[in-house]
């Protein structure tokens, strides 16, 4: 074990799925779910009043959970098979529903990579390789598509967005292909980096770094204004499942299917990157993991087929 990290419990979760996603994303904590019953809106009811009798269940595959602040509103955004919801803050409520379908539904279509760009501009991925950029006003009503565009040729699989101006944006695809773009009345390409073979699993912009996970368990690191590799570690020996980042510190979080857990310090000065602490979860493979603060000191992991949450402090 490396650094001052320890368990601090572990928290038994609800064995009810949808209850499962409304309060482990609450407290912030990730989750990778393979299989739930979501309660959602049919799409023919964007922008109309909603009543009980109008809501259905479908079985779906969900890709991706994801808390944001919107103005003055805390929003759960949730990609799945069924498209893009946005529910209100206890996740009860759906606010607004989009299909994110580019072809015929054969019954692979999905919605999977979301950002926040600014503070009122949600970023989709999906499976055909497109994104779209959606304008959430004030008083979510009504939620507007304002770019619709091709970026991949292989199915989106994360989307990051830099939070400290620029509005840039960078994709990934299936194919390990990253693309960043500029946003500024539509998207506008700036530059595509070589492809690794291997998917990019998960995605973060920072201090003009752009840090990406991979499935050979690899993690590099690219500059947003050098446009060219600066880092690349062997960080884990299995598929990345999960990453996230502390930005206030620097640290990055990143979870294996090797039974790993690592945090990482991103250096601010070059985008070097040196280990801070590792443990391992024996005879589990990790699928989620999230920082609880934003300087990194408290985060959890999930291991596959458990309603564990493993929780380290420093």
């Amino acid at each position: 074990m490396v650094g001052n990290f320890f368990v601090k419990n572990y928290a038994a979760l609800d064995g009810v799925c949808s209850k499962w996603l409304c309060d482990c994303v609450f407290f912030g904590i990730s989750f990778q779910i393979t299989k739930i019953v979501l309660r959602l809106y049919h799409p023919s009811y964007y922008r109309k009043e909603f009543t009980e009798e109008q809501m259905y269940e479908r079985n779906g595959t969900l890709t991706l959970v994801m808390w944001c602040d919107v103005k003055r509103h805390q929003l759960l955004v949730v990609a799945s098979s069924l498209g893009v919801q946005i529910f209100d803050e206890d996740g009860r409520v759906c606010k607004f529903s989009h299909p994110c379908v580019d072809m015929p539904d054969g019954g692979g279509n999905f919605a999977r990579g979301l950002a926040l760009i600014g503070h009122d501009m949600l970023c989709v991925g999906n499976s055909s390789g497109t994104i779209r950029i959606f304008h959430i006003p004030e008083d979510l009503d009504p939620v507007v598509k304002i770019d619709h565009k091709q970026v991949h040729k292989k199915a989106v699989t994360d989307i990051a967005a830099s939070v400290t101006g620029g509005n840039l944006v960078v994709t990934a695809d299936d194919s390990g292909e990253l693309s960043l773009w500029r946003l500024e009345r539509e998207l506008h390409l700036v530059s595509m980096f070589p492809t690794f073979r291997y998917p990019c699993t998960s995605l973060k912009i920072w201090e003009g770094f752009i840090l990406c996970a991979f499935g050979s368990g690899h993690i590099r690191v690219f500059g947003t204004k050098t446009l060219s590799l600066v880092c690349e570690v062997a960080a884990h020996a299995r598929w990345i499942t999960a990453a996230d980042l502390a930005p206030d510190t620097g640290y990055f979080l990143s979870v294996s299917e090797d039974s790993f857990v690592k945090v990482w310090q991103i250096s601010k000065r070059d985008g070097m990157v040196s280990l801070k602490f590792s443990a391992q979860v024996q005879d589990n493979l990790l699928v989620g993991g999230k920082f609880l603060c934003s300087g990194g000191e408290k985060f959890c992991v999930s291991t596959y087929e458990s309603c564990n949450v493993i929780c380290y402090c420093a």
